[in-house]
């Protein structure tokens, strides 16, 4: 089921809660959002909550203690998630994101980096 947690960082995530075992939420693809009140209309910014390319899983293990309420997201959101996720599946075929033998990101990570970039907005281009 898809939920919303509010972390005791502050933190607000919207992931797919699998179980509560043990005190522990066992949760999937999660990822970080914010709403922003730009010029008068609300966006929602929504951003990885862990290098998923990297990631054997896009599976987390957090402690009840570390959340300090969740809650269920309205329908309008939850399918805004959704969309999100599956465009995240795509963008990470199965294997494709594997370190080559000298521990430098494949071809392929660098070219989706760069597609990315430049379909930004040319105010938008930050690196941090």
């Amino acid at each position: 089921m898809i939920k919303i947690l509010r972390l005791k960082n502050e933190s607000d995530i919207i992931c797919t809660l699998e179980e509560i075992r043990n005190g522990e939420y066992v949760i999937t693809d999660p990822m970080y959002f914010d709403l922003q009140n730009r010029g008068g209309v609300m966006h929602i910014i929504m951003d990885f909550y862990l290098p998923i390319q990297v990631m054997e899983r896009n599976e987390v293990v957090i402690k009840e203690s570390d959340i300090l309420f969740q809650t269920t997201p309205s329908q309008d959101f939850m399918e805004y998630y959704m969309n999100s996720v599956e465009s995240l599946k795509k963008m990470k075929p199965e294997g494709e994101f594997e370190e080559n033998v000298n521990g430098e990101l494949n071809a392929r990570i660098k070219e989706l980096v760069i597609e990315a970039f430049l379909e930004m907005d040319p105010e938008d281009k930050v690196f941090h």
